[in-house]
């Protein structure tokens, strides 16, 4: 970046010179490359990484969109070959997805490999805007396509302004959180079921969010989105000569409209219940994790619901907020007072309940615990030893001191949970 002013004043001055025009209006300049020590990436160092290397490793589709979710504008940019691994778990994970999404799709379904493009593939079109039953669309419907719509929003006003790493941020959460770990997992139930009109309705939504981000993705990962774009039979209906064209030829996604919205029911308050009955799911989960409950046993869950809008709410969603949290059973009870001591959780929808009747050896749980605690203690002792020495506190790198109190802090949290968890169990 020190030579890059002159660089450009000289192509500048080139271009007046010999072209009578000036040759480019826009520079970008990002941060200077630094490896993880802090030093500028030079040859000379011997500390350069070579790409070459890096897309042999990771692919040249990691490499892009790794590079670019780590640059913040005006920062540096520090980077290690692990650090590359971030892109190709992201291509992964979108790959993954496709062929989940094949192997449902009826046309599709023959071969599930979603890199197997050979022979006739049945075109589906997710450019144009999909036809769907508004009768049968659920809040997790409406939650990913206005999600979706924001996707699309955020990405194009980022890219408008260059901040290419925030373009980067809005397609990796809505494609790795939005869409696969919540509308993806949602759907199963609904693939696995016998009502044919929501399983083409889902699919739809399906096909046409992922065709979507394929398209928000296309500049950053282009060798993977075009890769599957083909083999999910993905069209651009914009070109009749060459209705299956190439994904670089589809027009950007445009955000939907007022009136688009509306007919979808994509209001806020549709999107805010979804991402509170998210939080909920996460709640129970927890709650598995801290009593040590295997995530896949039915267990019964309690839901104290804040108010008769969230009641209705988990009312008609039973079935649905039941499976994600692989409940047996999941009541939902304005009136419920607990009649012992009883593992909870409290979300925006309400408070979240989770009877221990015989879903625990209390014995062995409390051990187990016990054990957990002992160590967290040593390491809590330990730490205030180090703390209370004054020649470390005066001699150690302030960065050192910082990090050993805050991990005191966090041992010390840790502590008061498993307390409060072994005086749970105990009633």
């Amino acid at each position: 970046s020190e030579i890059i002013f002159f660089w450009v004043a000289r192509m500048i001055m080139a271009g007046y010179e010999f072209m009578d025009g000036v040759p480019f209006d826009t520079v970008y300049i990002h941060g200077t490359v630094r490896d993880d020590a802090g030093k500028k990436m030079s040859k000379s160092l011997g500390n350069a990484l070579d790409p070459l290397d890096v897309i042999k490793d990771f692919s040249a589709d990691a490499l892009r969109f790794s590079l670019i979710m780590l640059t913040a504008t005006g920062q540096d940019v520090y980077i290690s070959k692990e650090k590359f691994e971030l892109g190709r778990n992201f291509g992964t994970k979108i790959w993954n997805a496709a062929r989940f999404i094949r192997m449902q799709s009826p046309s599709l379904a023959d071969d599930s490999d979603a890199t197997d493009t050979d022979g006739e593939v049945e075109q589906r079109d997710v450019v144009g805007l999909p036809v769907l039953d508004t009768a049968l669309l659920t809040a997790d419907d409406r939650h990913i396509l206005g999600k979706l719509d924001e996707a699309v929003q955020q990405c194009s006003a980022a890219l408008g302004k260059y901040r290419f790493n925030d373009a980067a941020h809005v397609i990796y959460e809505f494609l790795w959180h939005q869409y696969c770990d919540w509308y993806l997992e949602y759907a199963k139930s609904t693939l696995n079921g016998d009502d044919p009109a929501r399983r083409d309705q889902v699919l739809t939504i399906m096909h046409y969010a992922l065709g979507t981000a394929l398209r928000l993705l296309h500049p950053i990962m282009p060798f993977l989105t075009e890769e599957l774009w083909h083999a999910m039979g993905y069209s651009t209906t914009t070109d009749t000569e060459d209705p299956a064209g190439f994904i670089m030829k589809a027009p950007w996604p445009q955000p939907l409209d007022d009136a688009q919205r509306a007919a979808w029911g994509l209001d806020a308050a549709t999107i805010e219940y979804v991402e509170n009955k998210h939080e909920l799911i996460r709640l129970g989960r927890t709650l598995r994790a801290d009593f040590g409950v295997v995530p896949n046993k039915p267990i019964d869950y309690i839901v104290k619901p804040h108010d008769a809008a969230a009641a209705g709410h988990l009312e008609e969603d039973r079935a649905s907020v039941a499976a994600l949290l692989k409940a047996e059973t999941l009541s939902v009870d304005a009136d419920f007072a607990p009649p012992e001591a009883m593992p909870s959780s409290v979300g925006h929808l309400g408070t979240l309940y989770m009877p221990l009747a015989g879903l625990l050896d209390v014995e062995a749980e409390t051990k187990r615990l016990g054990g957990q605690l002992e160590k967290v203690v040593k390491g809590i002792d330990q730490i205030e030893r180090k703390l209370g020495n004054t020649e470390f506190v005066t001699r150690a790198p302030e960065a050192v001191v910082t990090q050993q109190r805050e991990y005191q802090k966090a041992l010390m949290e840790k502590r008061d949970k498993i307390e409060r968890l072994m005086e749970t169990i105990k009633g």
